[in-house]
């Protein structure tokens, strides 16, 4: 079988726009170890972390999809490493794991149904049932060579003895009709990022469920922000990449909610008094006119849970101040990406949040 993966493993990454290294761990089915391992185009490669990968998919029996650094490169593009599990029958074969150049969300889901449908076919190949006359042999160690060749080394002798014209001519007509279907299927290549956009996309389920494509929900477009710090918008836009979501930034000007810790509010001829007195103790204090008064502030937050967490801190300093809730417009990056899986906005909300971001969904 070693032969039968190799070839299949060397298609799969030929087809595959941007394939750069790929394994292919197997071993009994459904017992293990997993430790018999192909690799395309060789091994002379450091692939610790797309067999991290493959390990994972191993382990959950499912697809996974996840980003790569090339920091060890000669550039610095982010990388894809997609992992699909192998089955025979219900039992687990194996894994095969492929590296290629980033690609966007709806691309990576076109790679991973390619692979799926490549494993499909490599499941119908293993299992050919042979001549009962001739009997099989237990599948052992991931490695059936001799279950599959050596028998059809005998069949060979037999059908193509002597008398046998009409035969032999019948299967050449058929091996050239299959060299004709194996050379186009690698024109079938999977789409590049702007031909996949399409309108209609299918969500693949996972190959234990026998490789069925069903229509996902609608997709929806989301929009971060506004983002006025720097760090921030570093973190938020790696969630985003991390995840495989298309993005733009724009600079707008937009209404911000915070929280301001209020010390107090006073005349004018006494603010500016209670203001030095303040400063000694918070440096960051600012005066702002209100109602004929001025207001002392000691601080503004984006996380309203800080502000809370700061008030209760400037409390055991004998400072007491008031949180307000207000908002503010300030030229901030909004992040907008558009046609994102509701499974994704989800993850993405999520994440951030816990930046104090917040996550406008709209279709």
């Amino acid at each position: 079988m070693e032969k039968v993966l190799q070839l299949w493993l060397d298609h799969q990454c030929r087809i595959l726009t941007g394939s750069r290294h790929a394994v292919l761990l197997n071993g009994p089915p459904d017992q293990g170890p997993y430790d018999q391992i192909l690799f395309w185009p060789d091994h002379h490669h450091d692939l610790t972390m797309l067999t991290r990968v493959a390990q994972k998919a191993l382990r959950d029996k499912k697809t996974v999809i996840k980003s790569l650094s090339n920091k060890g490169g000669k550039t610095v593009e982010p990388l894809d490493a997609l992992a699909c599990p192998l089955f025979l029958g219900d039992k687990l074969l194996g894994v095969v794991a492929i590296e290629r150049t980033h690609h966007s969300l709806s691309n990576q889901r076109a790679a991973i149904k390619q692979v799926q449908t490549g494993a499909k076919w490599l499941e119908a190949m293993i299992e050919l049932p042979l001549d009962p006359a001739l009997g099989s042999k237990k599948i052992g160690n991931g490695l059936m060579a001799k279950s599959v060749f050596e028998p059809v080394q005998r069949r060979t002798a037999k059908l193509f003895g002597p008398n046998r014209l009409p035969l032999i001519l019948g299967v050449g007509v058929l091996a050239v009709l299959l060299m004709a279907l194996f050379s186009m299927s690698t024109l079938l290549r999977v789409p590049s990022d702007s031909a996949s956009e399409t309108v209609n996309r299918y969500a693949v389920v996972a190959p234990q469920q026998r490789y069925s494509i069903k229509p996902i929900e609608a997709l929806s477009s989301i929009k971060i922000g506004p983002i006025i710090r720097e760090q921030e918008l570093k973190k938020a836009t790696s969630i985003l990449h991390g995840n495989g979501i298309d993005f733009q930034q724009v600079i707008e000007m937009e209404p911000i909610k915070v929280t301001r810790l209020l010390e107090g509010l006073y005349p004018p001829d006494k603010a500016q008094k209670r203001f030095k007195t303040i400063q000694h103790i918070v440096d960051s204090a600012f005066m702002i006119p209100e109602k004929g008064k001025i207001a002392i502030y000691v601080a503004t937050y984006h996380d309203r849970a800080k502000a809370i967490q700061r008030l209760k801190q400037l409390a055991q300093k004998n400072l007491k101040v008031t949180a307000v809730a207000t908002e503010l417009k300030r030229k901030g990056t909004i992040l907008v990406a558009n046609r994102v899986d509701q499974s994704y906005i989800e993850t993405i909300t999520d994440q951030m949040s816990k930046l104090g971001l917040s996550v406008h969904v709209f279709k």
